[in-house]
């Protein structure tokens, strides 16, 4: 592992130990990465759950046309070490493929996942590509169509969406950003 990543990837596990609630674990480890690597330059922007609308006022889901089945993802880190370096934390990673019905192959399967996402862009849709086969293979075995919003292909859009998002408001500079503003904010709460 890189640095950035063996950095992450304990504060994560360390900050997952503290917290059970995953909108709070989503949040927290986005205000400590925040609070250390604001110096070094770092930039961190969060999608979290409706429960925590000061980080994200999330679009509501009536405008959404009936034909589009994108999922509204939540609990997403993009973290940027350096300008040219992305790194996606997904904190429900796990979760997005958990199915009501599961083939014992499937279940298996999905244990094996990883909870929490934690590495680039390219790297999580090479996850997603590797999902897409046991999750094909689980309802073909039990003769059910998948449905629009479980297409791999469906997620991969979101997360493309989501992640665009962020990305924009992580280059809008530290003085426009949401998260900086809420960041600050919370700063000083805990400072009181």
């Amino acid at each position: 592992l890189c640095p950035d990543r063996l950095y992450l990837n304990t504060l994560i596990n360390w900050l997952g130990s503290c917290f059970s609630d995953v909108p709070a674990h989503c949040v927290a480890t986005a205000f400590m990465v925040w609070k250390e690597k604001r110096e070094a330059q770092w930039k961190v922007e969060v999608l979290a759950t409706e429960g925590l609308c000061v980080l994200q006022e999330a679009p509501k889901r009536s405008r959404v046309p009936k034909a589009d089945y994108s999922m509204m993802l939540d609990n997403l880190l993009l973290i940027c070490p350096t300008p040219d370096t992305a790194l996606v934390v997904d904190f429900d990673f796990r979760s997005r493929f958990n199915i009501r019905r599961q083939t014992e192959e499937y279940s298996s399967f999905l244990k094996s996942l990883q909870y929490v996402f934690l590495g680039t862009v390219e790297e999580l849709f090479a996850e997603l590509e590797v999902v897409r086969g046991p999750l094909e293979q689980c309802y073909r075995a039990l003769q059910e169509a998948i449905p629009p919003w479980r297409m791999v292909d469906t997620l991969r859009s979101s997360y493309a969406t989501a992640l665009a998002d962020l990305r924009r408001r992580a280059n809008s500079g530290p003085t426009r950003s949401k998260t900086h503003r809420m960041m600050l904010s919370l700063s000083e709460r805990i400072r009181q």
